[in-house]
Parts: structure tokens; sequence; C-alpha cells
């Protein structure tokens, strides 16, 4: 695996990215980021999802890339802003660590318009609107 860099997203300040890469020992720490994701086994498959800004994820690509990483990075932010077509792991530590959906909510919340949601009722249907989603149709 190469480095692969999409745009990143239409957003200021919070960003989701998706990285894949085989875990092996290095001086990364990944406490000092804010991320969410399976834990690195020595030789396995690894993705993380890292939700900060630009400036740490650029920081953490500078680090995987002086450790001789090989890695693929997906800007996935407009996905989840919009929770269509979201990673699986991703759906399932928004679904059960409070505190990853407390931070999503809050900037799903900032950066979804009224087109995003009525978008989805479009795509899927009124029933598959959530919570985040009935808040921005109540507050037109």
């Amino acid at each position: 695996m190469h480095p692969r860099n999409q745009n990143l997203s239409r957003t200021t300040g919070i960003k989701v990215v998706r990285f894949e890469m085989i875990a092996k020992d290095c001086d990364i720490f990944q406490k000092d980021f804010q991320t969410w994701g399976l834990n690195p086994t020595e030789g396995k498959r690894h993705i993380l999802f890292l939700t900060d800004t630009d400036q740490k994820i650029k920081e953490y690509i500078i680090l995987l890339e002086l450790n001789s990483i090989e890695f693929n990075y997906e800007d996935i932010t407009d996905s989840v802003i919009t929770m269509t077509d979201v990673d699986p792991l991703l759906l399932r530590a928004y679904k059960y660590n409070p505190k990853f959906k407390t931070i999503i909510n809050e900037f799903r919340s900032k950066n979804l318009s009224i087109d995003d949601v009525l978008d989805k009722v479009s795509q899927f249907g009124q029933s598959s609107l959530d919570e985040v989603e009935l808040q921005v149709l109540k507050n037109i």
C-alpha cells in the first residue's frame, strides 16, 4: 500500500479520516491522537479513524512516513456528516462508544445542511433520519 491522499472535505475544523495500514512496532503513540478503530496487532491489518484537525492529521501522516509504515488514507468526513455509506467499524464505534457518538453528533449538527437532510429523505425516506437530522429539520 502507498499513501493515497483524498481531497479534504468541505468542512473546517474536525475531520474524520480512515487510515488503513499493516501494524508494526514503531515509535508512534496513538494516545497522542484522538482515535477510534481497531487496536494494532503486529503484522495484522489495522484500521484507524482519526478525528481531528487538518494539522493533526498531517502530523500523523508524517509520523507514519518517518516510521516507514505503508498506508492508505481517505477523508470520510462527508459520509460521516450525512451518516450514509459509513464504514462499518466507524458505525460500530458510533453506536457503542458514547464519547465518540457525542463528538460526532456535535460535529454533524454544526456541518449538516438542510439540503443534506432533504437529499437523505429523498433517497432513503423520512424514517431513515436520526436525532441530529430531525433537529436540523426542526430548526428551519
